[in-house]
């Protein structure tokens, strides 16, 4: 419901995309949350009105509706999702090699792939991650989020078959792989954990993603993320799912942690990306 102002001033259009162009070059991303965008768009418009008071009556008050009568040559809305919040993307940014851009699938893939084709990134002015195609253009605020390493890749496979040993589930096939293990290991690595009795990929999913969550929180702190900031970041990549965040390995139980992941674009195998 649009709110109610005893004597609109006219909406100038070619004034507000004037105004709000520069700020959203500013932030030099690619694309941007609802939450984030309102507030600028608000602040460029006549005191003491909000994008809402110029919407009809007769439709609703939403933000996307907004920028799709008024604001098509800046902001386009997409259907993508950064928790909750519609992303909006931003025109003049598609040409910006310095942009940063979002994604949660792109995101994942730029820190869990071996030879990632983009840049994981934080930005601490926004304090937003996202990545970079180049990082020729990166503003001094940009702090680029290593990868995880084959080394890392290879001690979580390391401690799922530990954690199995200690639950008396004996993979000795698992146990050969590791002994020799490499990046051409992985897909022999993944068909004996479908293939065993019962399977395990699912429990593996889910350990997987939340060892690799935790060196995704690790990294932030190491770049002095404020910890609520980091967690904030870490809780909006993970699955729906109300379990315990390093689960523990259960036999016979189907973990959500792989459909879960699969859902919000975080993949399970590395790959190049």
């Amino acid at each position: 419901m649009q709110e109610a102002i005893s004597t609109l001033p006219p909406l100038d259009v070619a004034a507000l995309t004037a105004a709000l162009a520069p700020k959203l070059r500013d932030l030099r991303v690619a694309t941007i949350v609802g939450a984030q965008l309102a507030p600028l768009i608000d602040g460029c418009l006549p005191a003491g009105t909000t994008y809402r008071n110029y919407l009809p009556a007769d439709e609703p008050s939403r933000l996307r509706s907004f920028v799709a009568r008024y604001l098509v040559e800046l902001v386009q809305p997409t259907d993508e999702r950064s928790g909750s919040d519609f992303l909006f993307r931003i025109i003049h940014a598609v040409q910006d090699e310095g942009a940063i851009g979002r994604g949660d699938g792109r995101l994942w893939k730029s820190f869990v792939a071996l030879k990632p084709s983009r840049h994981l990134v934080y930005d601490s002015q926004t304090a937003e991650i996202g990545f970079l195609e180049s990082l020729g253009e990166a503003s001094e605020a940009i702090k680029t989020i290593s990868p995880v390493t084959f080394a890392e890749h290879a001690d979580i496979c390391r401690k799922f078959y530990e954690q199995l040993v200690k639950d008396g589930d004996e993979q000795p096939l698992l146990q050969a792989l590791l002994a020799d293990f490499h990046p051409q290991t992985y897909p022999m690595w993944l068909r004996a954990l479908r293939t065993s009795r019962p399977p395990l990929d699912k429990d593996w999913g889910g350990f997987r993603q939340a060892e690799i969550l935790g060196l995704f929180e690790e990294r932030l702190g190491a770049l002095d993320v404020q910890s609520e900031r980091a967690k904030q970041l870490v809780l909006r990549k993970r699955p729906a799912n109300p379990g315990l965040p390093r689960p523990v390995i259960r036999r016979r139980r189907v973990s959500s942690g792989v459909a879960g992941a699969r859902r919000c674009g975080w993949p399970c195998a590395w790959a190049v990306a």
